[in-house]
């Protein structure tokens, strides 16, 4: 074989016995590598190409010749003769060959390839011509045909062509894009060998919508691919794709074949529930279902429950469905497929929704008609598995009842044999539960009244003790139920020993925790009084600790982490003998006398027991006893003998109380004490160089201040509580205080102290180091005072009560003095980076008291450079004049001396009246009233009185905003928490924290009183907000609730604020965080304005652009009938947009682009700023660019560039592109406003007058005569022929909304979709989002919210509805007069 390829020498040759490739340098040496000269030449790529087909080819060779050599056939010497490789495998296997050629079976097609190779497949004759199609693209030509007589042993499993030659049969008129994509799909696979499902998607996208047979074709031979190769996710998705296409197309499926697929699916677990019920919507449609249809329906459900292990949700109202439309009974259908669920053992507790279902109606009575043994032995075998949670409990306790199975138990009905409910019981008890749950609450239940027969019974109930080495499928005991069961005779199974020294909390015992009857059993008293020793001692066997039990080890003697009171077992009467005499045993041991680690395991223990002692075990006796204990003496005998008693006492006395487990040594500042203290028993300085007998002095050191905190807490909860006051028990010492107040007092102290004043070093302050100094921050009590009370008074903070008592205690702060101040300094960052020491150390000049504020910033504010800010304090106002950092060598740039936003009186008369009645009443007519005056809406003004905004501080003392508050107490508002929402997104942007500063102050009355008796001062809030900022266009109040739910607000990142140099002067607004807000009730406002829509300076409003209005103003026309006096406004709104692009605007920004920190920058715009019309700018206070497009350089609607444009920004993500100011992307605004169609809707709404009143939606009022039309043509009454100009021409024809514009009562409309149905004029479908079963026929286009799918043939005459990022956040509506558009789409028509 001499395929080979040569350059400079170098050569790639293919080997004839491996068919591998071998290289070869000038000299014919064979090199291990491809050499550079050959890398990446077309020349190899090719010979790769064959040597992998070769190689294929000679395996199925093999494959064939050694299954003829194994049936003992031959093979004719024509095929030896065509292919060597034939000629090699049928040798090799030992084939004999014949002289003779068969006229049918096989024939052997010969192709000639690259390089003069040939080979010489075996193939059907009917997939010749499409195996040439597939050969040709690897330019494989045929080049010979002949039979060969060979049967054809290995036919498809259904009889069809193999793939992927049966795909390009079942479309001719596509084979060119069946073989494109085919060859795409065998690319991703790897030669179809694995399921890449993302890339595979790839290949498949937008079939369904260009290509939808082909698609489903495709759909479901990759389903089948991935089924093959186990990935049943995969094959489901795709499959349930495909099942979507095929109803989208409008095809009626053949059920049968579809039924043989269910169950393949099904049975492999690839069927997902979303496909099943489709199905049964297809089988049910029209009524036509059939009794064969309910059976095919069942059969895939059971398959789908072996597959799947489960049923979904809705089965029971699937069956009942196809039942209805088959004409059968649907509880008696329901009852056949229960009984057949039952019968595959799939009644089960899991499938809770299903088979509660079943239990409401006559079908559960049905079946136990029909089967009634059948069903209660599987109800008897149900278990209480899991949680009880979701009805599983009830469904339970219903089947019981319903099937008959909990009367068997009882005794009431016959069919159990003794010892059955016992047995029952048994299990239900033991069943392997979740772990650490005991029974389900319905077990107390049933088993109180299965009681009297399993007592009759005398067969015991055997509970399973599950002890800690169960610890995977533990369980706990339930002794409350065992008490249930003793009440009423029932004998249980003998308690193992010490109660399987389970834990405390593995007992149950909370449904009876008397536990009269188990304590009163013989077998179970003493096994209970051993447990509670065992947990009292903490061991059992000597000194071990029990399994699972609580040992000494875990406790030291200072602790207070045990019992708070005494409780469970130790509740009842046993419980409190043995309290009384473990007590008295430990009192009996401590008398006997303890070492030191005894006294720690004695103390330990009464941690464990806490509570106890205060409520049970009081006794002034054993408090002298515990008091007299010399832990010192006891102390001394374990340390060395050189260290004297005085010397110990005193160091123990320093040491902090911690917690030390046993061979730790003391850590942390006890380490450092005990060093010092002890330096001659350190071997070292540090903890790893101390050495182990350094710390196992430490240990006891530390234990020891641990025992005198331990006996001194124990001495007082021995004396009775009228005995305590005369005990001597040390009290610790009191911390100071960290309150903001306590802080600025030592602040002052400071300031008037000796302290030598500060030298500048920015590493330290003039005190030693405290980080409560970072709790002394002046933003939320000075910085947003009355922003805390509004919202406080409102009814917003959450801990409302601490809030005022803050604003009480601000009240009597120093601020208002003029001896405090905030300095601000602009810091290098070097400089800056020394700081934080700073935040802890307070500093003192010659007079005064300073410290930095450690503040915390949020948004943006964590981006850009800040002014340091430091709090100083001077007595009487004395403040250095070069600043408090004036040792370090820093100038302040402004310092401001604070002031208080209100007198102090006003703070303390608020949180006077808010003691007295807590939060202000909600008056939402104070809200509405507010938007009466200021032309908003309602919701925006209940945002505005109640403080949500965040707002600027008062002197600007704090770096950044407060937080917005949450929604509560809406509902009193008379708000929803959707308009709240709303709100927030419409008005956050608009306003200033300065300007809602001016306002919160403008709303709290100068009597603070009155926001209980009045509210908040809404007139004085809207005089001035009339005054400073203005009165909004107002809104049609028709449109805008519409409006919420038709125009999507996009999303994406925020713009992150330009890095700011020098000290060029920046905006508010340019500090934060950008996103363009969508305020829809102000664009809407704008249109209402009509010829002014442009115009600038309108409040809460973004600023005029040309492309902000157009969709919108089409959207307006659609949504509102003839005859609304909103329609000639916005007639006169398109001609002044339309004026105002014929003066030529200059470029008009359509969308803006913006790099991501994860996912980079978006692709590169050169291919767009080639068109002259395309020009991106950089924003001047934001990371962003702008693409703007002038309209003046464009050829029209149709120009390539606009096409291109929307191309670039379906290809970009999420994260890397902003709207437009206006909150949408203006490009198909942009389009619609070059159009005619748009200049012709501007001139028919100003026309409005002339129009008959109503909806032009409907034919019959605005376009009579083509309504008469279609009728006579295609003989239909007046009504049908109206429904069908409407589904043919409209975007949104949803039952509902014909009803609305035709005005039609259901019995109408029904009539008129029942004739219209008749007729091959539309298609019955069942389709997602549709709101209709009526379509045109032909292709169907899927659409995200807020638009409606729609048919493709509608596509030409509604450009909005393309599928492009632009237009997605939109409803699509005509961008023409409704009446032109019914003309035109009728004029379509072929015919």
């Amino acid at each position: 074989m001499a395929a080979s390829v040569e350059k400079d020498g170098y050569t790639a040759e293919l080997a004839e016995d491996g068919l591998e490739l071998v290289y070869r340098n000038p000299k014919g040496r064979k090199l291990k590598t491809v050499p550079a000269q050959l890398a990446g030449d077309p020349g190899l790529l090719s010979l790769i190409a064959v040597g992998k087909a070769l190689r294929a080819h000679r395996t199925a060779c093999q494959e064939y010749a050694q299954a003829w050599a194994d049936a003992g056939a031959g093979a004719p010497r024509a095929l030896a003769e065509a292919d060597p490789e034939w000629r090699r495998a049928l040798e090799d296997a030992g084939v004999p060959l014949t002289e003779e050629r068969g006229e049918d079976g096989l024939f052997a097609r010969t192709y000639a390839g690259p390089h003069g190779l040939t080979l010489t497949q075996l193939l059907p004759e009917d997939v010749v011509p499409y195996r040439d199609l597939l050969m040709g693209e690897d330019t494989w030509l045929p080049d010979g045909l002949f039979s060969t007589g060979i049967p054809h042993g290995a036919p498809d499993h259904e009889g069809q062509l193999p793939f992927p030659e049966r795909v390009l049969a079942a479309h001719p008129q596509q084979q060119r894009l069946a073989l494109e994509k085919i060859r795409a799909l065998q690319h991703e696979t790897l030669e179809w060998e694995y399921v890449f499902k993302k890339d595979m998607d790839r290949v498949l996208a937008g079939l369904e919508e260009t290509a939808p047979a082909l698609a489903v074709t495709l759909l479901d031979e990759m389903a089948d691919f991935a089924l093959q190769h186990g990935s049943e996710a995969e094959a489901a998705a795709w499959f349930g794709r495909a099942r979507k296409t095929e109803r989208n197309l409008g095809r009626t499926p053949d059920h049968a074949w579809l039924h043989s697929r269910q169950l393949r699916y099904a049975a492999a677990g690839a069927l997902s529930a979303t496909v099943l019920r489709a199905w049964v919507n297809e089988l049910a449609n029209g009524g036509s279902g059939s009794g064969e249809h309910l059976a095919r329906f069942r059969e895939v459900v059971r398959a789908r429950l072996r597959g799947h292990g489960e049923l979904h949700p809705q089965l029971a109202a699937d069956i009942r469905k196809l039942a209805k439309a088959a004409g059968q009974e649907p509880d008696e259908e329901l009852a056949t497929m229960m009984a057949e669920l039952i019968e595959d053992g799939a009644l089960s507790l899991d499938d809770t929704e299903f088979w509660t279902r079943c239990c409401k109606g006559r079908a559960i009575d049905i079946l136990v008609e029909r089967c009634a043994e059948t069903v209660r032995e599987a109800v008897l075998r149900l278990r209480p598995r899991g949680y009880a949670s979701g009805g599983r409990a009830e469904l339970w306790r219903t089947l019981l009842e319903r099937t008959g199975a909990l009367a068997q138990l009882t005794g009431e009905l016959s069919g159990l044999g003794q010892g059955a409910a016992a047995a029952w019981l048994t299990d239900c008890v033991n069943t392997a539960p979740v772990r650490d749950s005991g029974p389900w609450p319905m077990v107390y239940e049933l088993a109180e009244r299965v009681a009297p027969r399993a007592a009759a019974d005398g067969v015991p109930v055997e509970f399973r003790h599950w002890t800690y080495r169960d610890w995977r499928e533990r369980k706990r005991i339930p002794l409350d139920l065992m008490d249930l069961l003793l009440e009423h005779g029932v004998p249980v199974s003998d308690p193992p020993e010490r109660l399987a020294t389970a834990r405390p909390y593995d007992l149950l015992v909370s449904r009876r925790p008397e536990l009269r009857h188990l304590l009163a059993d013989a077998r179970f008293e003493p096994e209970v009084r051993a447990w509670m020793r065992a947990d009292l001692d903490m061991t059992v066997e000597g000194d071990k600790a029990a399994d699972a039990m609580s040992s000494n080890r875990w406790y030291n003697p200072h602790q207070t982490k045990g019992w708070g009171r005494i409780d469970h077992l130790y509740a009842t009467w046993v419980g409190h003998e043995e309290l009384r005499a473990w007590c008295a045993r430990e009192r009996a041991l401590l008398r006997a006398g303890v070492d030191f680690d005894g006294l720690v395991l004695i103390l330990g223990r009464f941690v464990h027991v806490g509570g106890a002692v205060d409520q049970l075990l009081q006794d002034p006796e054993a408090a002298r006893e515990f008091a007299a204990v010399d832990v010192i003496g006891l102390l001394m005998r374990e340390l060395p003998p050189q260290l004297d008693r005085e010397r110990i006492e005193k160091i123990v006395a320093r040491v902090k109380p911690e917690h030390l487990s046993p061979g730790d040594g003391a850590r942390g500042d006890n380490f450092v004490l005990l060093r010092d203290e002890l330096p001659e028993l350190a071997q070292g300085t540090t903890w790893q160089e101390a050495g182990l007998s350094f710390h196992r002095v430490t240990h006891l050191l530390v234990m020891a201040a641990n025992c005198l905190e331990g006996q001194a807490r124990l001495v007082r909860r021995f004396t009775p509580d009228a005995e305590r006051a005369p005990v001597s028990v040390p009290a610790p010492a009191p911390e100071e205080e960290t309150s903001w107040q306590s802080l600025t007092q030592r602040l002052m102290r400071l300031a008037v102290s000796d302290t030598p004043p500060w030298d500048g070093d920015l590493r330290k302050g003039s005190q030693e180091r405290d980080h409560a100094w970072q709790r002394l921050r002046v933003a939320p009590v000075h910085g947003y005072a009355l922003l805390e009370a509004l919202r406080a008074a409102m009814g917003l903070t959450r801990d409302a009560s601490r809030t005022v008592t803050e604003l009480a205690r601000y009240a009597d702060c120093p601020f208002a003095s003029g001896e405090w101040r905030i300095v601000e300094y602009a810091l290098p960052t070097a400089t800056e980076r020394q700081l934080p020491a700073l935040y802890t150390w307070p500093i003192r000049t010659r007079t005064s008291a300073a410290l930095v504020l450690r503040e915390r910033r949020t948004g943006s504010a964590v981006r850009k450079l800040v002014p340091l800010r430091v709090l100083e304090y001077a007595p009487g106002g004395d403040f250095p004049a070069a600043g408090p950092l004036a040792a370090a060598g820093l100038e302040p740039v402004r310092a401001d001396v604070l002031e208080p936003a209100r007198p102090r009186s006003w703070f303390t008369r608020f949180a006077q009246s808010y003691q007295q009645h807590g939060p202000a009443p909600a008056r939402p007519e104070l809200a509405a009233d507010l938007a009466r005056r200021l032309d908003l809406s309602l919701p925006e003004a209940v945002v505005l009185v109640r403080g949500v905004l965040p707002c600027a501080p008062h002197q600007g003392a704090a770096q950044s905003l407060p937080s917005t508050t949450g929604s509560y107490g809406l509902k009193s508002w008379e708000v929803t928490e959707k308009e709240h929402e709303r709100a927030l997104d419409g008005l956050h942007h608009f306003l200033t924290p300065g300007q809602l500063a001016a306002l919160y102050d403008r709303l709290l009355p100068d009597d603070p009183e009155l926001l209980w008796t009045q509210g908040p001062d809404v007139p004085r809030a809207a005089e001035w907000w009339l005054s400073e900022i203005g009165r909004p266009l107002p809104a049609p109040p028709g449109l805008t609730a519409l409006a919420h739910k038709e125009v999507a607000a996009p999303t994406g990142e925020s713009a992150t604020p330009r890095s700011s140099h020098g000290n060029e002067p920046r905006t508010e607004a340019a500090d934060r965080l950008w996103w363009p807000p969508l305020r829809r009730s102000a664009l809407l406002a704008r249109l209402a304005a009509g010829a002014d829509c442009l115009q600038p300076g309108v409040p809460l409003s973004p600023e005029p652009e040309l492309l902000a209005l157009p969709r919108l103003t089409a959207w307006a026309a659609y949504r509102t009938p003839a005859g609304d006096p909103l329609r000639p406004m916005l007639g006169a709104a398109i001609l002044r947009l339309r004026q105002e692009l014929a003066a030529g605007p200059g470029p008009l920004r359509v969308f803006s682009l913006q790099s991501n920190y994860l996912m980079g920058a978006p692709p590169s715009t050169d291919g767009l700023t080639a068109h002259p019309a395309v020009t991106v700018t950089e924003d001047d206070n934001h990371d962003v660019r702008h693409v703007s497009v002038d309209p003046d350089r464009l050829s029209g609607a149709d120009d390539p560039v606009l096409e291109a444009l929307d191309t670039y920004l379906d290809a970009v993500l999420p994260s890397q592109w902003l709207p437009t100011p206006s909150g949408l992307p203006a490009l198909a605004d942009l389009r619609l406003l070059l159009s005619e169609d748009f200049a012709a809707l501007g001139a028919h709404l100003a026309a409005d007058a002339a129009v008959p009143a109503g909806w032009e939606q409907h034919p019959a009022r605005s376009v009579p005569g083509l309504v008469t039309r279609c009728a006579e043509q295609y003989g239909l009454s007046e009504d049908a022929a109206a429904l069908h100009l409407m589904l043919l021409a409209l975007p949104d024809p949803t039952d509902r909304k014909v009803k609305e514009w035709t005005g039609w009562k259901p019995a109408r409309f029904k009539e008129a979709a029942a004739q219209l149905g008749a007729t091959p004029l539309v298609s019955r479908a069942a389709r997602a989002r549709a709101g209709r079963g009526l379509f045109v026929p032909g292709l169907w286009h899927e659409r995200t919210s807020p638009r409606l799918p729609l048919e493709a043939a509608k596509l030409p005459h509604l450009p909005q509805a393309a599928n492009h990022r632009s237009t997605s956040h939109v409803a699509v509506v005509p961008s023409m007069p409704v009446p032109m558009l019914f003309e035109r789409r009728l004029e379509a028509l072929p015919g």
